[in-house]
């Protein structure tokens, strides 16, 4: 389904790049497209607590063997209002800095439906930007609203970062980076940084490259 931008203005700044809001009819929506404010971050952060938890159950609690049972245990014993707390708190670090990023998509009743979040990859041979998270919810993704988040994550690269990268665990997502410039890599380099950021949490994921000087 064909999604159509229909008000564009410069409102933000994100990086060193101007980026507009912008808002799309999606369906009979109109859908906002914007830079994070302080107070979407607890709508984001409750985002990714959830998808947090619901990946960590799924892979490391669904078996009936021991280490199954301890990774439960692990799991029940989290602070969960602490931990939303940390999420939030590194939303909130993540405004602060120069040389990230943090986009939101709100339908008209300001319900949050999608974010995207970039910030500098340390350590790398060039100057990186890593997407960290991209996410739209599921009844919003049968038209353009994903390509066109991952388009505005993605411009706000220009001038600061030589190349992006993403990583993803879906095949089925590969078509929309790739249309977005994005080139399929092989290499550890990024999850090995990813690993080192989340105290040793293995990524299995492919990653995805563009190059921002061309």
């Amino acid at each position: 389904m064909q999604v159509n931008k229909i008000q564009s203005n410069l409102s933000f700044t994100s990086l060193k790049n101007p980026i507009k809001t912008e808002k799309f009819l999606y369906k009979n929506e109109l859908v906002t497209m914007r830079e994070a404010l302080p107070s979407d971050l607890l709508d984001v952060a409750k985002d990714m607590k959830k998808w947090m938890s619901q990946s960590y159950k799924y892979e490391y609690c669904m078996g009936k063997e021991p280490k199954h049972q301890k990774a439960r245990e692990m799991f029940q014993a989290i602070d969960k209002k602490q931990w939303l707390q940390e999420i939030k708190q590194h939303l909130a670090d993540m405004l602060k800095k120069p040389e990230a990023s943090l986009l939101v998509a709100r339908n008209p009743n300001n319900k949050l439906i999608g974010y995207a979040t970039m910030e500098k990859m340390n350590g790398a041979q060039v100057p990186t930007g890593i997407i960290e998270n991209i996410h739209l919810k599921l009844a919003y993704r049968d038209g353009d609203l994903g390509k066109h988040l991952l388009d505005k994550i993605t411009k706000t690269a220009q001038n600061t970062f030589d190349e992006v990268v993403v990583g993803s665990y879906s095949l089925g997502e590969r078509s929309i980076y790739r249309n977005a410039g994005y080139k399929f890599i092989e290499s550890e380099q990024y999850r090995k940084w990813l690993n080192a950021k989340y105290d040793g949490v293995n990524i299995s994921e492919f990653w995805l490259k563009k190059d921002m000087n061309h």
